[in-house]
């Protein structure tokens, strides 16, 4: 497994007959099979080179000692790795993902850094903007997910290759398909809008289950394009049935010509009686080999299937249709492929947390403790999202999938809000925000006024001298405001000098 540390990312920078007289083959059975396997690619426009440049102007967090963290991995650019995170969460790094800054292919261990943003509060206190500026209008971000990776090598910024992209499936908590994905790019100050945010279910597996039976994907057959007979070279024309081979469903009249190089045919052999025949496609060539045998002999030749003049039209027309059909099939495969590599992967995951713990156990040798580690590895699997966002990174970054939302919507009420301590002494409270339980994201609030949901629970939250401050869910309720009251007086809790980290604030709110 991947060793994993906890470190602050500003600390440690990341087919007989002669073709003029054709005539038909004598034959008396016909049975054969073909397959073919198709590969995809995915292919992407976005790379930008200032990915790993650090900024200080956009990204600010309102308590440097409290900022979200980052866990640190080794990477072998040459032979890549998968990297799974404790959210469930995790990144397929090919082999040759990263390059340097003048492109050139990086060698050896990289160092990664990644770290995930799940509730308002995390985005808090990363101080990543969680506002999106369209037409002129400010949005504020409900979030689906988002994250942060970064790469090294030798403490110096390492880029991803362009033609080798590493894959994120991000733990997702939001089925909604109206998110998008958005890459914070820090250079020009602003969120790049890359399109929807694609959703896949992924199942969960048993920590006991068999996971041996998981059935492979089996892809669709590719049509053969029609070709006209050519050339000099013999053409054997075939009844065959061609719903027996569904990538020649092109070819209503099918004919086979022999292959320029094929030398084992003899004229003699149209005029013998076959009792059998076999078609085999070849890999790759576009050619099959068919052969014809009896009690006395058997003969094989390389051969294309082909078309005459006259039949060609209709037969582009049909591998047309049929050329659609296998793309459309394509995409629905490929879907279901990713889906299954990342259960695969989660498998991996839970297997290793397994033997992890079960080796924990042997050495203690104290039952209890085996008893208590086993039951916490359930709840940790159990709790595993089934939802992922997966997506190609084009660059090291922060990647956000989110949805906008306006700043003000129906169903709230402005207050001019004054802030006390506990003291009930006067705060001078900056950056205020608002969370809306029901929803994921901050909204921010500048001057005297806040905005609160009538209809959600809101918790307020803010910052006197990179100290936390908040009133809770729990208190703002008990404050019973409503639409009527037009002006307040809020008591905001302390969080000690000593307690302003980032594991203590978010087990404030159950992180």
């Amino acid at each position: 497994m991947v060793n994993e540390d906890k470190f602050n990312c500003r600390q440690a920078l990341c087919c007989f007959t002669l073709h003029q007289n054709p005539t038909h083959m004598k034959i008396k059975h016909v049975a054969a099979t073909v397959a073919l396997t198709v590969l995809t690619l995915i292919t992407c426009k976005f790379w930008n080179r200032s990915e790993n440049k650090p900024t200080v102007s956009i990204i600010q967090p309102p308590i440097p000692t409290a900022d979200v963290p980052f866990s640190a991995y080794a990477v072998d650019a040459d032979k890549g790795e998968i990297l799974h995170f404790s959210s469930g969460s995790s990144i397929i790094f090919p082999s040759g993902a990263f390059v340097d800054e003048s492109g050139k292919p990086v060698h050896g261990k990289v160092d990664v850094v990644y770290r995930e943003f799940s509730s308002p509060i995390d985005f808090f206190l990363s101080g990543i903007p969680m506002q999106y500026d369209s037409a002129g209008t400010t949005y504020n971000f409900e979030s689906a997910g988002m994250c942060d990776v970064r790469a090294f090598k030798d403490k110096k910024p390492v880029f991803v290759n362009p033609a080798v992209k590493p894959v994120v499936n991000l733990v997702s908590h939001d089925a909604a398909e109206d998110y998008s994905l958005y890459y914070l790019d820090t250079a020009n100050k602003k969120w790049v809008n890359l399109g929807k945010s694609k959703v896949l279910q992924v199942q969960t597996p048993a920590i006991t289950e068999d996971f041996s039976t998981i059935e492979p994907i089996v892809m669709p057959i590719k049509p053969v394009m029609p070709e006209k007979i050519n050339g000099d070279m013999p053409v054997i024309r075939l009844n065959v049935d061609t719903s027996s081979f569904a990538e020649l469903r092109a070819f209503d009249k099918l004919q086979f010509q022999l292959d320029k190089n094929e030398n084992r045919f003899d004229p003699k052999d149209a005029t013998e009686e076959w009792a059998d025949f076999k078609l085999n496609k070849r890999n790759g060539n576009g050619l099959y080999e068919i052969g014809f045998s009896n009690k006395t002999r058997s003969v094989n030749y390389l051969a294309k299937p082909v078309l005459d003049e006259k039949d060609y039209k209709k037969g582009l027309e049909i591998f047309n249709a049929e050329m659609r059909k296998y793309e459309k099939k394509l995409i629905s495969l490929k879907e279901e492929r990713e889906s299954k590599i990342i259960t695969l992967q989660r498998i991996d995951s839970l297997n290793n947390i397994a033997i992890d713990k079960e080796n924990e156990q042997m050495e203690k040798r104290n039952k209890v403790v085996m008893a208590e580690n086993y039951r916490i590895t359930k709840e940790n699997i159990k709790d595993m999202n089934s939802l992922m966002r997966s997506f190609e990174i084009t660059g090291f970054g922060v990647w956000n999938c989110d949805r906008p939302r306006p700043v003000y919507f129906k169903g709230q009420f402005q207050v001019v809000a004054h802030f006390l301590d506990e003291n009930k002494i006067n705060l001078a409270l900056s950056k205020k925000n608002v969370f809306y339980k029901s929803v994921n994201g901050l909204t921010p609030f500048e001057g005297e006024k806040i905005a609160l949901a009538q209809f959600d629970e809101n918790m307020i939250i803010g910052t006197s001298s990179d100290t936390f401050y908040y009133a809770s869910y729990e208190n703002v309720k008990a404050m019973k405001l409503s639409p009527n009251v037009k002006e307040c007086r809020i008591v905001m809790k302390r969080v000690e000098n000593k307690n302003n980290n980032y594991s203590y604030i978010t087990k404030l709110f159950g992180n």
